[in-house]
């Protein structure tokens, strides 16, 4: 990790290792890290200096052998980070701590697509959440976008569904921000806070799976991002199932975006309305306007039993249990989130998910894998991407230099 010191990943290995497990003692840090005892011991005492750290004011514990166990955590009240995730209408934003856990947080619309009117929305938005905020430090603010990032040079390389290319946001903004950007694909911010916090139960490995505008996709394995050789993972969306089907923005026909994204169901509803006379709730809901149909109405009408939202929500559900299969076969993850732009996923949504991926999967493949919803909505991207923010705040070597001032 050029740039990176061992110090500096030793301090996130203790850092992680807290956000995992709040009320490790000294001991149990050693144990789980792997670092040494005077390591720990010393990483601990300078980050309690700080306030980074701090023992629980409760009576200590007696631990087996007799000796005090005294709690560690990570403090909520002096190191705050911003998490930003830009979709293709809103800017959603959230004040974390360092355990990762939302303290505040805001949904912007963005004004239009173009760089310039996301720029200044985001900078809006990062001000009006943490205006209720005193002193204390904001270590970084993450950003998650919807397409290609290199976060080495700190730019998006290709945001599709934004029409961008090339852009260098995090220069952009960051002298109007109060502290230094990190950029990263919305999706992989998704992944990383279902995996800290949300529906991953103790599993190393977890596939994140968001529906919006398109079908994206991020991955952990062993606890760590998978990103690729050119960070271009997860491409979920552009997974051939309909071959022969509609023709992708991609240029291949029958991806996975064209039959389960956001705009395919509201497009297939239109269909099916057209073809069954119109007899659904859908055409009440939009008073017989066929192109006010969104994604949400769509879903809004299947919860209240609707049969052609039912129908289409199921043919959409069957499509992406059969990429879910070539993700199953390939990682055999142990949980598989879906986040939907649209609504929570019901259980009925899942079940013929399971139904299609079972009739494409390797047996063994799929047996072990779950599929859930997501447990933290429409904040995932926002508080991944402030995960993003501390972790790369101490590999960085900022931290170094705040613990030493």
């Amino acid at each position: 990790m050029p740039g990176r010191s061992i110090r500096n990943i030793n301090q996130l290995r203790v850092l992680e290792a807290l956000r995992a497990s709040p009320g490790l003692s000294r001991t149990e840090l050693v144990r789980d890290t792997g670092l040494g005892k005077a390591t720990v011991s010393e990483l601990v005492r300078e980050f309690i200096g700080k306030g980074l750290v701090r023992e629980d004011a409760a009576a200590p514990e007696e631990s087996s052998v007799g000796r005090r166990r005294i709690k560690l955590e990570l403090s909520g009240s002096n190191w705050l980070a911003v998490g930003v995730e830009l979709t293709g209408a809103h800017c959603i934003s959230v004040v974390c701590d360092l355990h990762g856990r939302p303290l505040r947080s805001l949904i912007t619309p963005l004004r239009g697509t173009t760089v310039e009117g996301a720029q200044r929305t985001l900078v809006e938005a990062v001000g009006e959440v943490l205006a209720d905020f005193g002193p204390a430090h904001v270590v970084g603010v993450g950003v998650g976008v919807p397409g290609v990032v290199d976060s080495t040079r700190r730019r998006v390389v290709l945001a599709e569904n934004l029409g961008w290319r090339y852009v260098p946001l995090a220069d952009n903004v960051e002298p109007s921000l109060p502290s230094a950007v990190f950029l990263i694909n919305r999706n992989r911010a998704g992944a990383l806070a279902e995996y800290w916090y949300g529906a991953n139960k103790g599993n190393r490995s977890l596939v994140y799976v968001s529906l919006g505008l398109g079908v994206g996709c991020g991955i952990m394995i062993g606890g760590l991002l998978y990103e690729g050789a050119s960070g271009a993972a997860g491409e979920i969306g552009h997974i051939v199932v309909d071959p022969g089907g509609r023709r992708c923005k991609c240029g291949h026909k029958g991806c996975l975006e064209t039959v389960a994204g956001g705009p395919a169901v509201a497009r297939r509803a239109r269909e099916a309305l057209r073809a069954r006379g119109g007899r659904s709730v859908i055409a009440e809901l939009v008073s017989k306007r066929l192109s006010q149909i969104t994604p949400g109405l769509v879903y809004e009408a299947a919860m209240s039993g609707d049969e052609l939202a039912n129908d289409v929500l199921a043919e959409s559900a069957k499509y992406l249990g059969t990429a879910f299969a070539a993700v199953a076969n390939l990682l055999n993850p142990a949980v598989i989130v879906i986040d939907a732009g649209f609504g929570e996923i019901s259980q009925g949504f899942i079940d013929h998910v399971y139904e299609g991926m079972s009739s494409n999967a390797f047996p063994a493949s799929q047996s072990t894998t779950t599929i859930c919803g997501s447990t933290l909505g429409h904040q995932a991207g926002a508080i991944g991407a402030a995960i993003v923010a501390i972790d790369e705040f101490v590999l960085q070597g900022k931290l170094e230099s705040a613990l030493s001032s």
